[in-house]
């Protein structure tokens, strides 16, 4: 599933870094910094812990996205990054770090569906470990129950599904970028019901209006396989970014509305 990697700096691979490293569960809030562009910091659970990891959007919200892992200083080593991918820019280009020493490569985050509650997006890539290699599909959706309320924050979120091998090989006959007609179509690269299921690996949901802020954003989970480690790192890094590259894509939506109100 992989693509030629991005333009930015090369994703280096921390040494013995794998997704136990990845805490299951982190809070996502704004940070102030001397840097150029908005950054996030991506905190483990617990009072005073410090901040697992940065997100740089070097032009702001409409460019690209960098993940560093460790303390904030100019010179961070790039983990992963993000790109706009595709002719409407709906997409993503996500590429992660080679593992033992091997080149980055890219995987696709793409969209489907209308605006609104309907939206989905979706990647497949590699996943497992040995001889437990496959091709696996992962599909983000809108989520009001109970897995994105227990996070305790807004009740609507999102919820990452796992749709197994035989979705992977659905979406990798065909993965040109959603076009405006398939955009109307609403469900035109979706999987069909009969090969769904409700296997939820992560969620996200956004912080309660209440407790909102100039910081706070959100609360990320690993949940079920997701949180065992059985995918891999590189998927726990990918998913990690297409929750963000959501967020992202709502972060300019909010603002374009606001322009023309």
């Amino acid at each position: 599933m992989g693509h030629s990697p991005s333009k930015l700096d090369n994703p280096v691979m921390p040494e013995d870094f794998t997704e136990k490293d990845i805490p299951q569960g982190l809070t996502i809030a704004s940070k102030k910094t001397s840097l150029k562009g908005p950054t996030l910091e991506l905190s483990g659970a617990g009072a005073g812990v410090k901040p697992t990891y940065f997100v740089r959007l070097p032009k702001g919200y409409y460019g690209s996205m960098v993940l560093h892992d460790g303390p904030i200083a100019e010179d961070m080593a790039t983990l992963a990054n993000v790109q706009p991918h595709g002719r409407w820019r709906q997409d993503f280009l996500i590429t992660l770090p080679g593992l033992d020493g091997g080149e980055p490569h890219a995987e696709v985050l793409r969209y489907i569906g209308c605006l609104g509650k309907k939206e989905r997006y979706w990647f497949a890539m590699e996943v497992g470990h040995g001889l437990q290699k496959r091709n696996e599909r992962f599909e983000w959706r809108r989520s009001h129950g109970e897995e994105v309320k227990s996070l305790g924050e807004h009740s609507w979120g999102w919820k990452l599904v796992a749709l197994g091998i035989e979705a992977a090989e659905q979406g990798s006959s065909n993965e040109k970028s959603t076009t405006q007609k398939q955009q109307k179509q609403g469900r035109a690269n979706a999987v069909p019901e009969e090969v769904q299921s409700e296997k939820v690996v992560a969620v996200f949901a956004d912080a309660k209006i209440r407790r909102l802020s100039l910081t706070h954003i959100g609360e990320f989970e690993f949940r079920n396989a997701g949180a065992s480690g059985e995918f891999g790192v590189l998927w726990s890094i990918m998913t990690l970014l297409s929750c963000l590259c959501i967020w992202q894509k709502e972060v300019q939506t909010g603002i374009t509305a606001a322009s023309v109100s």
